[in-house]
């Protein structure tokens, strides 16, 4: 006998081509890695959902203030007057109901103002903020535009 190598068709060849033969042990893996990937892919999109549900319902910072205040309850349930005496002769006589007040003015004019968020005080303010009564402290002022109209408003109440 000598040493040749043995037919082709022992070597897994036949006639030049590769044969292919089939693992059972790695087909089932590959099958195996296929459901694992479809598992996980199934686990992070409800994960994903709920995150970026979460993340929509947050409200821009100016909102927010205005929602949670709305759902604040009135620290004024029945109605409240107050008379100011203003620098320059001036008076206010206000009526606080329902997070909202009722002015009159000594010049004659009356103004209905909704309350307004305020970090201190009670803010009352018409929609596009060019009229504010601010009230702090027993203490309080009128803004039209940019001026101060009514200022050093005081009352005894």
């Amino acid at each position: 006998m000598t040493d040749q190598a043995p037919p082709a068709e022992d070597h897994g060849l036949v006639k030049g081509w590769v044969v292919k033969t089939t693992d059972p042990w790695l087909e089932t893996r590959k099958h195996s890695n296929r459901l694992m990937i479809f598992a996980l892919i199934l686990i992070s999109l409800p994960i994903i959902g709920i995150g970026l549900a979460t993340t929509r319902s947050v409200l821009p910072y100016d909102r927010a203030i205005h929602t949670i205040q709305a759902h604040i309850p009135s620290v004024w349930d029945q109605e409240t007057l107050a008379r100011y005496q203003c620098a320059d002769s001036k008076t206010i006589e206000a009526s606080f109901l329902n997070s909202a007040v009722d002015l009159t003015l000594s010049d004659g004019r009356r103004v209905h103002l909704p309350q307004t968020f305020s970090d201190t005080g009670a803010r009352f303010a018409n929609p596009d903020g060019s009229f504010v009564f601010m009230d702090q402290d027993n203490a309080a002022y009128v803004v039209e535009g940019n001026v101060q109209t009514y200022r050093a408003c005081v009352t005894n109440q």
